[in-house]
């Protein structure tokens, strides 16, 4: 199925069927092939700038972890469109990959492309990708490569499998806190209301005893702190495990790594820089 995409679609309607939709995970078996196309997609500047304020981004810029925030209208459409078999409340985000080739000017118009790829079935749920890609005249601009798990009901969306410890100290980058008032601000700048960030009894609906920071917070986070974002054309964040708040973390290197750890040495999130989207 293909949806021509319109910005006219409000995005507080969407997030609005978005919190109602439901759908059976356990008896669906297939969600694909869907996309969607956005012929005349705009950046809203406005928006891009409160972005770029609240995290430090160069002013000139695009960030790229900006490039999702930014369609997250278009996903919702695809998500909330009565003939997918999607459920958006309760997805989880489980990695994400940007590539640019050329620069973002975010007063231009684009194309916009978004696809859903790689489904499958697991013993947690279902997985699959998001595709969304930028076109300026025929050329792609840049791209992101977006992972998620839509769980089952039968099982508990954490893994019982928990991240190695660090058997080595790492050279320390930065050392912050994350707390809820922290996901609420980045809840009303990105638009991004999943109850599962805001609140300890919205969370618990979800299987957790506290709310759980944004990964997309943390990945514009880690772009401002550890690494030259004006730089990077190429780079992938893997979630591998939920930040609930309030947690100190520690952002440490890697090599071409960038890890963020808990105190024991566990790792949330691990950045890999020039990393291509496949």
């Amino acid at each position: 199925m293909h949806i021509d995409a319109s910005r006219s679609s409000r995005y507080s309607t969407l997030l609005f069927k978005a919190l109602l939709k439901r759908i059976d995970v356990d008896a669906i078996t297939c969600i694909g092939p869907l996309s969607l196309t956005n012929s005349n997609f705009h950046f809203d500047t406005e928006k891009l700038q409160r972005y770029k304020d609240y995290f430090g981004f160069s002013k000139g810029s695009v960030p790229l972890p900006f490039l999702f925030v930014a369609t997250q209208n278009e996903q919702l459409q695809l998500f909330t469109h009565p003939n997918t078999s999607i459920r958006p409340l309760g997805l989880v985000h489980t990695y994400i990959e940007f590539e640019q080739f050329d620069a973002l000017d975010g007063e231009q118009s684009y194309e916009f492309q978004l696809e859903l790829q790689a489904e499958r079935k697991t013993d947690r749920g279902l997985s699959f990708e998001l595709h969304g890609a930028f076109y300026r005249s025929g050329q792609m601009i840049a791209r992101y490569r977006s992972g998620y798990l839509m769980p089952t009901k039968r099982k508990n969306v954490r893994s019982k499998n928990t991240p190695p410890v660090l058997s080595t100290p790492l050279p320390e980058l930065s050392t912050f806190t994350v707390i809820v008032s922290q996901a609420r601000e980045y809840a009303k700048l990105s638009g991004d209301y999943n109850p599962i960030h805001l609140a300890r009894w919205s969370a618990r609906l979800f299987g957790f005893n506290r709310p759980i920071i944004h990964g997309m917070y943390m990945v514009a986070k880690l772009l401002t702190t550890g690494a030259d974002s004006t730089a990077l054309r190429n780079v992938g964040f893997a979630f591998k495990k939920p930040i609930l708040m309030p947690t100190e973390v520690q952002v440490v290197q890697d090599k071409e790594q960038i890890l963020c750890i808990n105190s024991e040495g566990k790792c949330f999130i691990e950045m890999v820089l020039n990393k291509t989207c496949k």
